[in-house]
């Protein structure tokens, strides 16, 4: 009973004062978070302020940079198209036109004049370079002469002469950039398939450009559909022609010996060529450019800077079958199916096979001839297809 008697009952003024304590203690705590906070966002401010200062400044740099730059280019365009309008740039084109049909790329005209110029700069070079390799070449010279004869020394002499010429024409094409690729169009198609470079000149009138993989002795003669077609299709619009390979300088003389074959008097056809896959070799460009191509990939290469409108197709056989990649039947299709080319094939039964495939873009934008062996049934097979082109 005493021990009960003597227990306190509890003193509730002693508990609240521990529960204020707890939240003074809470309290404080979070004044110091908020505090902690407050000076991290401060400095996080700064930090902000200060970059987008930076930015700022930066901005103004690049805006100054890109006005500067800007008016660089305007000026130099200037000048280039002062160039291009002049008549020294004129004279140099006519000067390129008169040298490659005098002296053709590779001829055996171009590689004696070569020979003839390079032989006094090399025995110069050789002079310069050390006057003794010259004595012992005149020495041995002199040997070969009393022992076998002036003769010999001549034909020996020739034949380096020769040798030294083709490596130095090996060197020049390495120094214009030249790329390695195949010939053989499967081999080449991943460099056909690249987009064709290019760059704008000024050139408002109407050019006709035929794009062909290559032209020799050997494929001459299967092309001369588009061949005819071009010259044709320059001469009733009386534009300028250019015909541009990329695999191979074409064999100029092959396509004179066509046209003085069918009684064609050759105009003055403008040759490039312009390597597939080389990137530092580009086609200058007027502001009103036809193509006439004979290859799904060349249109693939052209797409890519043209318009359809601008492409006219010729199709001599359906290559679909031909190939085991699926990704370059796809894209054939592609061109066959999706694209608004202007498609000319050969034969009727080839078209008739592509329509009763389901192709409608043949239907819609496409025509056939049949190819012959004189002018004046070439002249007759194309001239509706010309009429058709005029009208749109």
């Amino acid at each position: 009973m005493d021990s009960i008697k003597n227990k306190k009952p509890n003193d509730p003024f002693s508990e609240s004062s521990q529960a204020v304590l707890s939240l003074l203690e809470q309290i404080s705590r979070r004044d110091e978070r908020l505090t902690w906070f407050q000076v991290q966002n401060e400095k996080l401010s700064q930090q902000l302020s200060q970059e987008r200062e930076k930015y700022a400044l930066k901005q103004l740099e690049v805006e100054k940079n890109k006005t500067l730059y800007q008016s660089l280019i305007e000026q130099k365009d200037q000048e280039l198209l002062a160039i291009y309008a002049s008549r020294g740039w004129r004279f140099i084109l006519f000067i390129r036109r008169l040298r490659e049909w005098l002296l053709p790329i590779g001829s055996t005209r171009e590689k004696l004049i070569k020979l003839i110029v390079r032989t006094p700069i090399n025995i110069v070079l050789g002079l310069n370079s050390g006057i003794k390799n010259l004595t012992q070449n005149l020495k041995k010279a002199i040997s070969h002469t009393r022992q076998y004869g002036l003769l010999s020394l001549f034909k020996q002499a020739t034949k380096k002469l020769l040798r030294a010429s083709t490596s130095t024409s090996a060197t020049t094409t390495s120094q214009e950039d030249m790329i390695e690729i195949p010939i053989e169009r499967e081999k080449a198609r991943p460099f056909l398939l690249m987009p064709l470079s290019v760059f704008s000149i000024p050139h408002s009138n109407k050019r006709i450009n035929l794009v062909l993989d290559t032209v020799d002795q050997n494929t001459a003669s299967l092309k001369m559909g588009p061949i005819i077609f071009a010259l044709m299709l320059a001469e009733k619009w009386d534009s300028q022609l250019r015909i541009i390979t990329r695999l191979e300088p074409a064999t100029k003389l092959e396509i004179f010996h066509i046209l003085k074959d069918l009684g064609m008097t050759a105009p003055d056809i403008e040759f490039l060529y312009i390597q597939a896959g080389n990137s530092k070799m580009s086609l200058p460009i007027g502001s009103d450019e036809y193509f006439i191509l004979d290859s799904w990939e060349t249109a693939q290469s052209l797409l890519a800077s043209f318009q359809p409108n601008k492409l006219i197709y010729f199709i001599q056989k359906d290559e679909r079958q031909n190939y085991t990649s699926e990704q370059d039947k796809e894209l054939y299709n592609q061109i066959l199916m999706n694209t608004p080319l202007k498609f000319i094939v050969e034969k009727q039964s080839l078209y008739q096979h592509f329509v009763s495939a389901g192709i409608d873009n043949i239907q819609k934008y496409g025509a056939w001839y049949q190819p012959s062996t004189t002018l004046d049934s070439w002249k007759e097979a194309f001239k509706q297809i010309l009429d058709q082109l005029e009208s749109n």
